[in-house]
């Protein structure tokens, strides 16, 4: 384990950091650059589909991603679920709603740079990830990475990858409701920003628009949270 690349301390860094990075990123590029008129018919779609990929990831079969003591780490190798259609589907998500965002926004140097940070940052993590998933599992991990591909899901094998497994509805909701929260709280900043842009005398009023969702948003957060911990 002490042969690593720096690409893969790299990738070792952002798992460690990424809940603190990514926000800070985030909010670097939306207050830097104006935001511009983009088409919601391609943006918030992309966002759906990232949202829905990690959804469904985690009702068909959950592994943790948060590591241990902040580092990469695993008690199995899960290779069930949407882990048979392509390694990482939580990052595959993960870089479509960014991706959605940054199309939302719609600046040129938001969509290129945000597109290109994101991909080179989950880029590096995965590659601190299958640094110790191959050291720990060994052959089996490089059976598995022989027939599942890293990134392009292989959409054709739903059936089979899914055939006799329950989708878990209520842990999806539960272990995914900050990723969702933490999206609409972005779609709503960059709102924000481009109203403020494009239609300044509009601005109070979604402003308070903004606020009730963004109480209403909190409210269901802490409830689920609630929920969450009265399973434990």
């Amino acid at each position: 384990m002490n042969d690593k690349s720096r690409f893969i301390r790299i990738g070792d860094f952002f798992f460690k950091w990424r809940n603190q990075v990514f926000p800070l990123i985030l909010a670097t590029l939306f207050l830097t650059f104006t935001p511009t008129k983009t088409a919601l018919a391609l943006s918030l779609p992309i966002v759906g589909l990232g949202l829905a990929t990690r959804f469904a990831t985690i009702g068909w079969a959950y592994i943790k991603r948060g590591g241990k003591a902040k580092q990469v780490y695993a008690d199995d190798l899960v290779t069930t679920g949407y882990f048979g259609l392509c390694r990482n589907p939580l990052y595959v998500g993960n870089l479509l709603i960014y991706l959605g965002c940054f199309l939302y926004h719609g600046n040129a140097i938001v969509i290129l740079a945000g597109g290109l940070t994101f991909l080179l940052i989950y880029s590096a993590i995965v590659a601190a990830e299958e640094h110790f998933l191959r050291a720990k599992f060994g052959k089996d991990y490089d059976a598995y990475a022989a027939r599942v591909p890293r990134w392009l899901p292989l959409i054709w094998k739903h059936k089979a990858v899914t055939q006799g497994m329950g989708f878990s509805l209520q842990r999806a909701l539960t272990k995914d409701y900050t990723t969702i929260a933490s999206t609409l709280t972005s779609l709503g900043v960059i709102h924000l920003l481009r109203i403020w842009e494009w239609h300044p005398n509009a601005l109070p009023l979604h402003t308070a628009i903004s606020l009730v969702l963004a109480g209403a948003l909190l409210f269901l957060t802490l409830t689920i949270r609630r929920y969450k911990r009265s399973l434990v």
